[in-house]
């Protein structure tokens, strides 16, 4: 008799791993960025402003438009410092959830994928190659790995 148990571990391929190890190093830089524009986005933009707003007096410029402009963007910088904020922390539990080959895990990056897939398209319409291949490059990872019926049956068990 074999001291070998009697079901053996399902197969487990890199490509599904590299998925998420993308997903996790993404949502760190995410995370990182969304922190910093949620933070210093304020600070950044009132060091800018106070030099916009003179340059603006000494030439003799209408001071009250930049002054809207920078109160709008103090306004918003710490929004989307939030948003790129929770981005990051989904793609985190993204990547997660494909190492350890759930199912929702799967999902959420097929979601992350097409929303890169159009921004690929987008960067494309306006001319910006890195962009493209970067959010492409993304998509067709994610899509190529995990709609392969060999690896989409990882997340089944």
């Amino acid at each position: 008799m074999s001291d070998a148990p009697m079901h053996s571990e399902p197969r487990r391929s890199g490509a599904v791993t590299s998925v998420g190890i993308v997903n996790i190093v993404l949502g760190v830089l995410n995370s990182f960025c969304g922190v910093v524009l949620a933070f210093a986005m304020g600070p950044i933009l009132n060091a800018v402003g106070a030099q916009a707003l003179e340059e603006a007096k000494k030439q003799g410029t209408n001071a009250k438009d930049a002054e809207g402009v920078l109160a709008l963007l103090q306004t918003v910088g710490p929004i989307i410092g939030v948003v790129v904020l929770v981005i990051g922390v989904l793609f985190l539990v993204a990547g997660f959830g494909v190492l350890k080959r759930k199912g929702w895990g799967r999902i959420l990056t097929l979601v992350f994928a097409t929303l890169a897939g159009i921004a690929a398209v987008f960067s494309l319409l306006q001319m910006d190659f890195v962009g493209a291949i970067l959010q492409g490059g993304y998509c067709a990872l994610c899509y190529l790995v995990l709609l392969n019926n060999p690896n989409a049956l990882e997340f089944r068990s």
